[in-house]
């Protein structure tokens, strides 16, 4: 008995040896990878780091945590990690990349709120919060095409969505006054704001005037309704 006993945990202990001996990289203890795997770096001084994206030039996006625990996004090329900031906030998270290297995804301002960014060229472009309640940006194709979600004030269903990023930095919807890329009654307060002025006025407002006419008046307000709550 005594002797099987032996055997038998002999059989557990040469089991566990050999699953940690034929592990081809280092990894957490107590984790057996069944595929190589590579550890791309520990954070920024923090405690945790992040992987949400990857392209085919295999540059990995994510977030990690620095020594103040705030969570920047990161880029990570060749195994070396690249700390990209935020937008004046504590955090930032990219969750996409394309194979010309542009990155976009969220992160917190000055003020604490939340806006999408475009990271292209070493610079981080705050590219506003995109409209409606809980906006994100998920994703980016090499054509400039973005994946998003968001909900509709007051609302409690996400929607997903397809957009071009060119059309959202350049806002071609002239009725979304506020660059919010949603027509809602903000842009009904803007203009109504600057009514009755004209191009020679000091309250003109050239972003009201939607026909051009020089004149904000009821034909710009209806434009805007025309547009409710229509999303870009």
């Amino acid at each position: 008995m005594f002797l099987c006993i032996l055997l038998l945990n002999y059989r557990i202990f040469h089991d566990i040896i050999l699953a940690f001996y034929n592990c081809p990289t280092p990894v957490p203890t107590g984790y057996v990878s069944t595929v190589p795997i590579t550890i791309l770096g520990t954070t920024l001084g923090g405690g945790n780091s992040f992987a949400q994206a990857i392209n085919n030039k295999v540059e990995i996006v994510g977030f990690a945590e620095d020594l103040f625990l705030e969570k920047p996004t990161v880029l990570c090329q060749n195994g070396i990690m690249t700390d990209l900031g935020t937008l004046g906030g504590k955090y930032s998270d990219a969750t996409g990349i394309n194979d010309k290297g542009q990155i976009v995804g969220c992160a917190t301002t000055s003020d604490g709120n939340s806006h999408a960014f475009l990271w292209q060229n070493g610079v981080m472009n705050d590219i506003g919060n995109l409209g409606p309640d809980a906006s994100r940006i998920k994703a980016i194709n090499n054509n400039g095409q973005i994946v998003r979600c968001f909900r509709f004030p007051n609302e409690e269903v996400n929607h997903a969505c397809l957009c071009d990023l060119s059309k959202i930095l350049e806002n071609p919807a002239p009725e979304d006054i506020n660059g919010d890329m949603v027509v809602n009654v903000k842009d009904v307060i803007l203009a109504a704001t600057h009514f009755n002025t004209i191009s020679s006025g000091n309250n003109y407002d050239i972003k009201c005037d939607l026909n051009d006419d020089g004149y904000i008046n009821m034909i710009d307000i209806m434009m805007i309704v025309e547009k409710f709550n229509h999303t870009y």
